[in-house]
């Protein structure tokens, strides 16, 4: 029942084609339609198997986003100790030069 056409690789034709495939189905005879819902056995099977690997695959993304997100606040919080450590160490150098010159100061 599928085909292909250019005017399915834009939007609105595929819209205009998932249109026209809904109304086939809804004006499809019960029988038919039983008969597309009803699957074989190993179809079923192919079915269950494409889920349970669709789920890994989503379990597999989630964690990858996880531990991206928790690369990323470690990355965050490395960088604002590490600006936190140089104006520390500036302030501790412009202390110590203050100190040295008043130290000068009164010696000279």
């Amino acid at each position: 029942m599928y085909w292909h056409c250019r005017e399915h690789d834009t939007n609105q034709g595929q819209a205009d084609c998932l249109a026209f495939f809904i109304a086939a189905i809804l004006a499809a005879p019960n029988s038919e339609k039983t008969m597309t819902q009803t699957h074989s056995k190993s179809r079923q099977q192919a079915e269950i198997a494409f889920n349970d690997a669709q789920s890994q695959f989503f379990a597999r993304s989630s964690a990858v986003e996880e531990r991206d997100s928790i690369v990323r606040s470690r990355e965050e919080k490395t960088l604002r100790l590490r600006e936190a450590r140089l104006a520390k160490q500036s302030q501790d150098r412009a202390a110590a030069t203050a100190a040295l010159l008043a130290k000068r100061a009164r010696t000279t």
